[in-house]
């Protein structure tokens, strides 16, 4: 280093550290919004950031847990965690919200007006974001999917999100431009109820109070999103030496990817081989913990493909929501979170023999498919050394139980108990919807399917629709025409002609308002593995009445076949049905939980299926879709235009994004907008 820079790094170091150590101070926009506040205000750009370089100083590396120069003559200069972005160690390209990732949390109270100002300064991609939880009533064009409910955001250009912050829980943002949120493009979005509103009533430990504690979770690569995936469908990563295809403990398969490491709240450590190799020695996210208080954890998987089962080593969990819906408290060992889904669980502190606190505990993000690849952060307590903890997690001699399993039970571990959602209670007693009015519910099939084909390839679909984002944004009115000139429709001349080959089109299903509906969310296919499939559905809270899954052999507990309650219509799978239709009927389900969770993410186990409910109070066009990027990207999704006469117009000054429509040959419609 020059004198100049030396003496710039100790400028700039001073500030770091007179800042608390981790970094440049909160922001006042990062910090909570007032509960006496009307509108809480933020300013965000996006831009891309190295991690693991400290600009304009150079590269940084990390030793037992602190970051320093990778620089030998800059060796011993330690860095505050907070000035770099350090992901597992490992340098790459990130998408950012004001140079973070995670994104700056939004933390308000509910009812209050949130607006938040976008500027992209990102290079060539355009960005949208999407309110993950948020029901937006009567706010469709706030929502966010590119091309459902706005023209993304290009370049050098800004959008202003305004919505109610509505309803209270956890819940996150993220990118809804394919590959961004995988590259680092989400945060945590947290609305508190009410003051006036009765909080949660822990009714196992006594008061309610909690302090929260944020934990995102993601899956993490060392290249983009982009050539991830396609490495992905070209077979790259499938080809490789030494490739082994990951499967879940029922033995369903993964998509053929290679899974390097685990980030909770930004922070892992990768390994160059997660079966036997060592980590980078980088920084570990530090929860702290005081005598006599309770700890909530808001767990939000914010990755890409992986489920990941949460506990804490030495502490029972007591659950008490899920995707910001209360739920009747229970004590577990842990929790199933799939991409997409969010839950609070709360700890309670404990104290040794001599009323002094302990020391520290590992807090778990732990695969389902090895292990051995396991985010990791540390539960402190605040009069415990600075070191790693040295816990293990209970090995379960007695029964340990599971929520959210994505199968029947675990093979070979007998003590692991699974409790599906479909038997936890909603803390607020709220009849299952349509009880009474059986009679009037409609029952919609959607089945999240995979076909491959040396012909075809491998496909996604819905119903055998890819879907395929339109050209045009679906709430000007004046392009409806355009919309059914790239509709799924039975009259489309270039589909569905050959038996079982999947139509790539615009899929988007008219609901009409005010109406009951059943959705029963399938995964089967053709294809000899199928996948599970966690399904988010916009705009809408939906109650799970039931899921079920495929049979496990009883000798190796390996998934056997499809769930013999459906199936499939023909040979091509693309439509289910029920297989004892005079037993399976609305009536049936309206029984089973008199008082079902509610959710707006549920992870479908291949072979097997989800009844879900809601009511259609809510006009606007709603993205339903897989929450694992890669697959929405390849056609699994599709929209419901819920009482289009109800929509009203797009805010005046929003902006419009149309094709070249001077073209007979690719556009018959052209000229539809005007």
């Amino acid at each position: 280093m020059s004198v100049v820079q030396i003496i710039s790094f100790l400028v700039c170091l001073t500030v770091l550290v007179q800042a608390g150590g981790h970094g440049p101070g909160p922001k006042p926009e990062d910090k909570p919004c007032s509960p006496t506040a009307k509108t809480c205000e933020y300013s965000w750009t996006i831009y891309e950031k190295l991690t693991m370089i400290l600009y304009p100083f150079g590269k940084v590396s990390a030793t037992k847990g602190k970051l320093h120069f990778e620089d030998p003559r800059s060796r011993n200069m330690t860095i505050p965690p907070g000035s770099v972005l350090v992901t597992d160690g490992v340098s790459r390209i990130m998408t950012t919200v004001n140079g973070q990732t995670p994104g700056p949390p939004i933390i308000v109270t509910e009812g209050q007006e949130v607006i938040v100002h976008v500027k992209n300064e990102l290079t060539v991609e355009t960005v949208t974001i999407h309110w993950h939880g948020m029901h937006m009533i009567n706010n469709t064009w706030n929502d966010g999917p590119n091309l459902i409910s706005q023209c993304p955001i290009a370049p050098g250009q800004s959008f202003t999100y305004r919505f109610k912050a509505d309803p209270a829980g956890t819940h996150w943002y993220h990118s809804h431009v394919h590959g961004q949120r995988v590259d680092g493009l989400y945060g945590a979005l947290i609305v508190k109820p009410k003051p006036k509103q009765p909080s949660h009533t822990f009714d196992h430990w006594g008061p309610p109070e909690a302090t929260d504690a944020i934990m995102q979770i993601t899956d993490y690569w060392h290249i983009g999103a982009t050539e991830t995936h396609f490495r992905m469908n070209n077979m790259f990563t499938l080809n490789t030496p030494g490739f082994r295809m990951s499967a879940l403990p029922n033995g369903v398969l993964l998509q053929a990817l290679d899974y390097y490491s685990v980030l909770i709240e930004g922070l892992g450590r990768w390994m160059d081989d997660p079966r036997q190799g060592s980590p980078v020695e980088t920084p570990r996210k530090i929860y702290t913990i005081k005598h006599g208080e309770y700890l909530r954890f808001r767990v939000i998987n914010t990755g890409n493909v992986l489920p990941f089962r949460i506990s804490v080593d030495e502490h029972p969990l007591l659950l008490v929501a899920s995707d910001g819906m209360d739920i009747k408290p229970i004590v577990v060992e842990s929790v199933i979170v799939s991409p997409g889904e969010r839950y609070d669980v709360v700890i309670r502190s404990k104290s040794d023999e001599t009323g002094k606190n302990p020391g520290n505990y590992w807090v778990r993000a732990t695969s389902l498919h090895n292990p051995k690849l396991e985010g990791l952060a540390i539960l402190r307590y605040s009069d415990a050394p600075e070191e790693e903890p040295r816990t293990k997690r209970d090995t379960c001699k007695q029964t340990c139980l599971v929520v959210n399993c994505i199968f029947n039970y675990f093979p070979k571990q007998p003590n692991l108990k699974c409790l599906p959602i479909d038997r936890l209670l909603n803390a607020h007693w709220e009849p299952v919807v349509g009880l009474g009015h059986e009679k009037e519910i409609e029952e919609h099939w959607y089945n999240f399917g995979t076909t491959l084909t040396h012909e075809w390839g491998y496909q996604m679909w819905v119903n055998g629709s890819i879907h395929k984002n339109h050209y045009s944004d679906l709430l000007n009115k004046n392009n409806m025409a355009a919309f059914r000139a790239g509709s799924c429709g039975k009259d489309r001349a270039d589909c569905w002609k050959v038996p079982g080959k999947p139509c790539p089109c615009f899929n988007m299903v008219t609901l009409k308002g005010n109406k009951y509906i059943q959705m029963v969310l399938s995964s089967v296919g053709t294809d000899p593995h199928p996948l599970n499939h966690p399904i988010h559905l916009h705009g809408y809270s939906f109650q799970v009445l039931k899921i079920g899954y495929p049979p496990q052999d009883p000798k190796t507990g390996m998934k056997k076949g499809i769930n013999p309650d459906i199936e499939c219509v023909d040979k091509s799978c693309f439509n289910l049905r029920w297989s004892d239709p005079k037993k399976f009927t609305p009536e049936y389900f309206s029984k089973l939980n008199p008082n079902p969770v509610k959710k707006d993410t549920v992870y479908i186990p291949a072979g097997g299926y989800a009844v879900v409910r809601f009511y259609t109070d809510n006009p606007g066009r709603w993205l339903m879709h897989c929450h694992i990027d890669f697959d929405a990207k390849d056609g699994m999704a599709m929209a419901f235009n819920v009482a289009p006469e109800m929509i009203g117009p797009q805010p005046p000054g929003s902006p419009r994004c149309t094709t070249f429509f001077n073209d007979p040959v690719n556009h018959p419609e052209k000229n539809c907008d005007k």
